[in-house]
């Protein structure tokens, strides 16, 4: 078993804001790029269309989450007109401080079963 979390996030772009979302995105992964250590992927996708957005992130652990949360509040204030989020998944064993933190949203919990990690 790990302590890794990992979330996944599926966003419908607001029309019209698309050039906005990325440049709030280009912002938002430099500056986790710069202060969270324990972020291990924050990877952003965009369909053909331009109209869907989905937003992987692998952490160390919950922790890490919970940093990220804190560290992220600014630019989702920035990002919560250019985006609505449609669904947003949690995997891996959350603590219980995690899923309080974020029962607000719902969110839909997938337990570990196995996996394969490699390590540098």
């Amino acid at each position: 078993m790990t302590d890794a979390i990992t979330l996944f996030v599926e966003s419908e772009v607001t029309p019209g804001k698309l050039d906005a979302l990325k440049d709030v995105v280009g912002r938002l992964v430099d500056h986790i790029g710069k202060t969270e250590k324990d972020t291990l992927i924050y990877s952003w996708h965009l369909n053909d269309a331009g109209t869907e957005v989905r937003v992987v992130e692998h952490y160390a652990n919950s922790d890490a989450v919970l940093f990220h949360a804190k560290n992220y509040a600014e630019f989702a204030k920035e990002l919560a007109p250019l985006r609505k989020v449609k669904k947003f998944n949690i995997c891996g064993t959350p603590s219980p401080a995690l899923k309080e933190a974020f029962a607000a949203i719902n969110p839909e919990l997938f337990s570990f079963i196995d996996g394969h990690f490699k390590q540098d």
